[in-house]
C-alpha cells in the first residue's frame, strides 16, 4: 500500500470489494488493512488540509502585500499628478524651462469630441449613435419556472453540485 491519496483510496476499495465478497464478513486480516488503511487515509486527509489551510494564509497575505502596493502605486501616481500641476505653475506664461536633463514645456493635446447635449446631436448627427443591445438572464426566474413544473423549461436545468469543506 502506498502513500498517495489514490492509492489509498484504491486500496480502500479493494478491501471493501473483498468484504462484498466475503458477504459481508470482517475477518481479521481485513479488519487489520481496514484499520491501516483508514488511519493513512485519516493522515493523509489531515495533511491535506494543513496544506490547503497553509495556502490559504499564503493567498491571503499575497492578497494584502498587492492591495499595499496599489496603494503605493496610487500615492506615487498622486504625486505624479501634483508635481505636473506644479510644473504648470511654474511655466507660467513661458513657453519652456530648459534643464540639464530635461526640458519642460505645454504641448497641445489631440482634439477631443465633448458631448454637451445629447438629444441636440441625436438630431444633428444621427449616425454617431448606436443601438446596444444586452440581454441578461434571470437565473431566480428561470429555476422558479422549472421548479413549479407549469410551463415546459428547455435549455436551463437545476444541477446540485458539491464542494469540498474543511473544519
Amino acid at each position: 500500500m502506498g502513500d498517495h491519496l489514490l492509492n489509498l483510496t484504491r486500496e480502500m476499495d479493494d478491501i471493501h470489494r473483498e468484504i462484498q465478497d466475503n458477504l459481508g464478513e470482517l475477518t481479521p486480516e481485513l479488519e487489520a488493512r481496514l484499520d491501516e488503511c483508514g488511519h493513512a487515509l485519516a493522515l493523509k486527509a489531515d495533511n491535506m488540509a494543513v496544506f490547503m489551510a497553509d495556502l490559504k494564509a499564503r493567498v491571503d497575505g499575497l492578497k494584502q502585500f498587492a492591495k499595499a502596493v496599489q496603494l503605493k502605486a496610487k500615492v506615487a501616481d498622486n504625486l505624479r499628478e501634483r508635481l505636473l500641476g506644479y510644473c504648470d505653475l511654474a511655466l507660467g506664461d513661458k513657453p519652456e524651462i530648459k534643464g540639464d536633463l530635461f526640458t519642460i514645456k505645454r504641448r497641445a493635446n489631440p482634439p477631443s469630441v465633448v458631448i454637451t447635449d445629447e438629444e441636440a446631436l441625436r438630431r444633428t448627427c444621427p449616425d454617431a449613435f448606436e443601438k446596444v443591445v444586452e440581454w441578461k438572464i434571470h437565473k431566480a426566474t428561470v429555476k422558479h419556472a422549472i421548479e413549479q413544473g407549469t410551463t415546459p423549461v428547455s435549455g436551463a436545468h437545476i444541477q446540485q453540485t458539491q464542494r469540498i469543506e474543511i473544519k
